[in-house]
């Protein structure tokens, strides 16, 4: 009777272990779930908001080729910036597409998967804002155009307009190319690409270690339910 009374209250012992470790499993999900989905959501905003500034400036540049269609080098400057602008629009709203549609319903380790592939996807973007560096020149002439109405390569020294062409391409050409390689998804890993995402795309990988956390507790209540 001894044996069997003891027999029992290990049944017992082993339900209430199991339901306590079901209840924690649940809680510590649901807790870094909820911090997952927030910084997802600040995420969600940044990009949002960058992508408005981005289409705001794309319609001004757009205009701004109108404008100048008479004058080869504006024009041309014009449609340079259009055409950087449309890219980085175009790839915002695919980033926002890929973040909106996340399923926090999935299994935490398809979850994981999901959140990496966004994030290669967010540095393999962020290589073709590099190219703002060679188009620096395209800005100032925009800028003194559209700020004070002065055309800078009509009025300025033809020697300082050849220095800056040349100093882009040497300089400027290959530093953007330089970076594109640097930058890349093989790279997505390292503490200086997240430094470099601050704000603007950190906020995953900080996700996914929360992810990290559930997926690691799982592991070691299972280990010692298994002990």
């Amino acid at each position: 009777m001894e044996l069997d009374d003891l027999k029992l209250s290990w049944a017992n012992l082993d339900q209430k272990l199991d339901r306590n470790w079901k209840l924690n499993l649940q809680l510590i999900r649901q807790t870094n779930l909820d911090k997952a989905q927030r910084k997802i959501t600040n995420l969600i905003w940044a990009k949002g908001l960058a992508l408005a500034v981005y289409f705001i400036s794309l319609i001004l540049f757009v205009e701004f080729t109108f404008d100048n269609l008479g004058v080869i080098h504006l024009a041309t400057t014009g449609i340079l910036l259009s055409t950087w602008t449309l890219a980085i629009c175009i790839t915002s709203i695919h980033e926002l597409h890929l973040i909106t549609t996340i399923d926090y319903a999935l299994p935490v380790p398809d979850l994981q998967k999901k959140l990496v592939s966004i994030r290669l996807a967010t540095v393999k973007y962020l290589r073709l804002g590099i190219w703002i560096i060679p188009l620096s020149f395209a800005f100032t002439i925009l800028f003194f155009k559209a700020i004070f109405g002065v055309d800078i390569v009509a009025v300025g020294d033809t020697n300082w307009m050849i220095a800056n062409g040349v100093f882009s391409l040497v300089v400027f050409v290959p530093l953007a190319i330089w970076l594109t390689k640097k930058i890349s998804p093989k790279n997505a890993e390292k503490k200086w690409m997240n430094k470099l995402l601050k704000g603007n795309g950190s906020q995953i990988t900080t996700a996914i270690d929360f992810l990290k956390e559930i997926e690691s507790f799982e592991k070691e209540e299972s280990a010692e339910l298994n002990a």
